[in-house]
């Protein structure tokens, strides 16, 4: 939805083969089309794999989920063009010759859904109840930063 807020063409699907195909035929200039959880829809032609890997947690214990943090097995890094790690943390054993990225998240102005031009520095939070949810793989990261910002939220 934010991406689609900010003007971006967005197609959601289960079937990432049906929605590129969908997204082309609504927008036809588009050049690139970026698929999250990608890796995993072995159906969708590619040009380039990029895995982004958690930088404090890795590949974690190893195992798939539910039993672990992966959606595709270490071996799946012998096969990708590039890794970006997310943050600085642990060691990760990565094949050899693996082009590898590093890239930091940092938190900026809080934008409201309905109007992106209306901000809010995190400041601007202090003494007010907030409440937050997050829909991404490690959540503890998203709450830590909040808290960090001085944003105390109700979970």
């Amino acid at each position: 939805m934010l991406l689609a807020a900010a003007g971006a063409p967005v197609v959601v699907g289960r079937d990432r083969v049906a929605a590129g195909r969908h997204l082309l035929a609504l927008h036809p200039d588009v050049e690139l089309i970026l698929s999250d959880d990608g890796l995993q829809h072995y159906r969708l032609a590619r040009d380039l794999e990029i895995a982004v890997l958690d930088g404090r947690r890795g590949l974690g214990n190893g195992r798939l989920l539910p039993n672990g943090p992966l959606r595709e097995p270490p071996s799946r890094l012998e096969t990708v063009d590039a890794v970006v790690v997310n943050g600085a943390g642990g060691t990760l054993a990565l094949p050899a010759g693996l082009p590898r990225f590093a890239m930091a998240l940092h938190p900026g102005d809080c934008h409201a859904l309905d109007d992106a031009s209306r901000t809010l520095d995190a400041a601007g939070f202090a003494g007010l109840k907030a409440a937050a949810l997050a829909g991404i793989g490690h959540p503890e990261r998203f709450f830590d930063t909040l808290a960090g910002q001085g944003i105390a939220v109700d979970r």
